[in-house]
């Protein structure tokens, strides 16, 4: 696997390589540069590997919805997200007090994370349905940042899970 930090400026794409696993990655090309792995179908727990690192990111609480990223072997939280469903909005706290916004449109196809400064560093981008495509790209100048690859797999956290509740919801539907 490549640094996240050496593919700034280059289109990644994410996939689930097999539809009936909950196994994720994140690809430049042919390349695998992180997996996402959720171990259990119904769980908000996902195990994420990157050259970079590896962390357990988890969703907790249902009005009040928090997602906590730990890296592996540690104890305290890498990051702590606030996510705010009703303007599409998740604020996210690194340790040394760092903040940057998620911000998704109203159709739940366009992300962007942003420094407090309002420069988008990262764009995850969602076509289709059923077989969702996604890409992500990152912006140099804002981009540029230790805490990136934990950034970026937060992102891509918060697209799948948007992509398997947004199912959940068609099926209970009846659609």
């Amino acid at each position: 696997m490549r640094s996240i930090h050496h593919l700034i400026d280059h289109p990644l794409t994410l996939l689930q390589p097999k539809i009936m696993k909950l196994q994720y990655e994140l690809r430049f090309g042919d390349e695998i540069i992180a997996k996402v792995t959720f171990p259990k179908v119904l769980s908000k727990r996902a195990e994420v590997v990157t050259a970079d690192g590896t962390w357990t990111i988890s969703r907790e609480g249902f009005f009040k919805r928090t997602i906590r990223a730990i890296r592996e072997g540690e104890s305290t939280d890498a990051a702590v997200c606030s996510v705010n469903s009703w303007n599409g909005e998740t604020s996210i706290v690194l340790p040394d007090g760092t903040k940057y916004v998620l911000k998704t449109n109203i159709w739940k196809s366009l992300t962007e994370l942003k420094k407090e400064d309002g420069k988008v560093a990262v764009t995850i981008q969602a076509k289709g349905f059923w077989r969702n495509t996604t890409t992500l790209t990152m912006n140099r100048t804002a981009a540029i940042t230790p805490a990136l690859p934990l950034l970026v797999m937060l992102g891509i956290y918060l697209e799948i899970l948007t992509r398997r509740d947004s199912h959940a919801k068609v099926v209970a539907c009846g659609i």
